[in-house]
């Protein structure tokens, strides 16, 4: 997709519903497949020059793209957050996830470990394929794009051009997956912290998970190790414990049994400012057994690295445990083998954010609805790392992105409305707001549908309706409407009593007579200004129509005549201003496009 220099507003002109996908990732190409898959016109930005980097990245040792334990302990790895992504992850797990990997002609199979890989163990033919498929379904890529944050008053997204020129875009939905800020040289550098705390959406600040932790090794130790593993080794913090291979480093220690610990090491850093690991260096041995182990195998005038090793432990464990007690090593039996049990290593800070694996903080959950819409925002989505989660490696990281961008971009696909039937459906979800009232808010310009839009619905709901343009004091009526509408029509409402609004005569520009509005089960009201934040908690559904301007324009003096045109000029000044302020279109629960009338199914 070529963009042109300068500031303009892109959309595919022959898509009726448009979304954009702001990162390039495993979660923005998942959303982009399921939005495009519903019919939409997608657009992926990204401000590297290709997509799936990080997904290749990840590919480089063995693609683990989900692991194939059973949903409780699975869902757990997500303490404290589990709760939170159950749903998106019981509605696209992982059974789900291996089916399509096989649907693009990558099957996969499940480790020793219960971690699942595709086949061919690379990341590389799954992404040819998935791109292929994305093409097929027409999504389009924008590239060298980077976000730089919501254009003022909307949610339509500002991005920066490789030449520096920047491009607004406006979209009926947009789904945020720029990631978290691990390996920024393959695109996720947590540059979106600032625009979305300047919008006003609270963010956890971003820290390193999974990843290496800092120690102050001799020097002796380091050039000695550095790049040795401590094999079959169990790590404990605090009361966890986890096996595996740790791997010694210049300044600390790498290695899986490290990076399941680091949230809690990081959190012990961030509380005490310390933080002590310790090594179990024969897990299979009771400290008994290998305390019957070392006696048998001590020897007269040995010394103490012979009588070890005839023991069973390595040159690099020896020398932790040298490392540990200041080259102190006990002689005593008993005391050696709680020693080896028990190796502590303090550790002094984690590795930088840039190396770590994954991250954690993000974009606080309670900023987000159940579908992972910003709740300020209606028609914006987070997914993936930007949200405020985090897990252990193992496949847990890849699948909550997929899960995640699955159920953001489900969500999304239903907020552009398709139908009568979906809308009256929406309508009915969740409980009365308006005291005993069902209210139903119908905005947007004028011109636009409204009004044939809200008698279909409420013939479909058999509902009552009321037109706001009738409560209106002429074509100047929009500065009086708010203050009227609140105290007059939904405070009485609201203690379920009659609304009595007066009724405007606009063919003879003055009130005439009013209408008595009864607590009912549903009232429709239509019109500009009837999505006023005022409903915000008491409306079960906000409908936002719109049609191009100078359509707008067309219908509405062919149905009042040329003589308004200076009149129908003016009120569209005005309405605009008014929406703008209310972020009406952004607030809407579903957008309805105007130009065609709704199938009724």
């Amino acid at each position: 997709m070529t963009i042109p220099a300068g500031v303009e507003r892109t959309a595919p002109v022959d898509a009726a519903r448009t979304a954009t996908v702001v990162g390039g990732g495993p979660a923005g190409l998942m959303a982009a497949e399921v939005l495009a898959t519903a019919g939409f016109a997608v657009t992926v930005y990204d401000h590297k020059p290709s997509v799936g980097r990080k997904f290749l990245l990840a590919g480089r040792g063995g693609l683990n793209i989900t692991h194939s334990e059973e949903p409780a302990t699975f869902l757990s790895r997500y303490h404290p957050a589990n709760q939170r992504l159950a749903d998106a992850i019981e509605s696209f797990g992982p059974d789900d996830l291996r089916t399509w990997c096989a649907d693009l002609g990558e099957p996969t199979f499940v480790g020793s470990s219960g971690r699942v890989f595709p086949q061919s163990f690379r990341a590389t033919p799954l992404l040819r394929a998935w791109l292929a498929r994305l093409n097929d379904l027409g999504v389009m890529f924008a590239l060298r794009h980077r976000w730089l944050g919501f254009v003022p008053q909307t949610n339509d997204s500002s991005f920066q051009n490789a030449d520096g020129s920047t491009v607004e875009v406006a979209a009926d939905v947009t789904i945020m997956a720029l990631g978290g800020a691990s390996w920024p040289r393959v695109g996720s550098d947590g540059g979106w912290v600032q625009a979305f705390t300047d919008a006003k959406i609270a963010v956890r600040a971003l820290r390193p998970a999974n990843c290496g932790v800092q120690t102050k090794w001799t020097d002796i130790f380091a050039e000695r190790f550095a790049g040795e593993p401590l094999k079959n080794v169990a790590v404990m913090v605090g009361d966890a414990s986890v096996r595996g291979d740790a791997m010694v480093t210049t300044s600390g220690l790498e290695g899986g049994p490290i990076y399941a610990h680091s949230s809690a090491i990081r959190d012990q850093l961030e509380d005490f400012d310390a933080s002590t690991v310790f090594f179990d260096l024969h897990p299979d041995l009771t400290r008994t057994q290998l305390g019957d182990r070392l006696s048998q195998r001590q020897r007269p005038k040995q010394s103490m690295s012979t009588w070890l090793k005839r023991s069973g432990f390595t040159p690099v464990a020896i020398g932790l445990m040298r490392e540990a007690t200041a080259n102190a090593l006990p002689a005593n039996v008993d005391n050696m083998a709680a020693l080896a049990k028990a190796v502590p290593v303090p550790v002094h800070a984690m590795s930088s954010i840039e190396r770590a694996i994954s991250t954690a903080g993000g974009v606080e959950l309670e900023e987000l609805d159940d579908s992972f819409m910003v709740r300020s925002r209606p028609g914006v989505f987070v997914v993936g790392e930007m949200l405020d989660w985090e897990a252990p490696t193992g496949g847990y990281l890849l699948q909550a992105c997929f899960s995640t961008a699955v159920a953001a971009a489900t969500a999304a696909s239903s907020r552009v409305a398709t139908s009568i039937d979906q809308l009256a459906k929406m309508a009915m979800t969740g409980n009365p707001g308006l005291g005993t009232t069902r209210l139903i808010v119908i905005d947007g310009p004028a011109g636009s549908g409204k009004t044939t839009l809200s008698r279909r619905l409420a013939e479909r709901l058999d509902a009552e309706l009321y037109h706001l343009d009738a409560a209106l004091e002429g074509w100047s009526g929009l500065a009086n409407l708010r203050d009227r509408y609140e105290h007059e029509m939904l405070a009485p409402l609201q203690q379920d009593e009659p609304a009595i609004f007066p009724e405007w005569d606009w063919d003879n520009d003055k009130v005439s007579g009013s209408r008595t509005l009864k607590p009912t089960s549903i009232l429709i009201v239509e019109g500009v200004g009837g999505a006023d934040r005022i409903v915000d908690g008491l409306a079960s559904l906000q409908i936002w129509v719109e049609v191009p301007q100078a359509e707008r324009l067309r219908r509405g003096i062919e149905r009042d005549g040329a003589a308004t045109e200076d009149l129908w000029n003016a009120w569209l000044v005005e309405e605009t201003a008014l929406h703008l302020d209310q972020n009406t279109r952004a607030r809407a629960d579903l957008i309805v496009d105007g130009t065609q009338p709704l199938p009724a199914i």
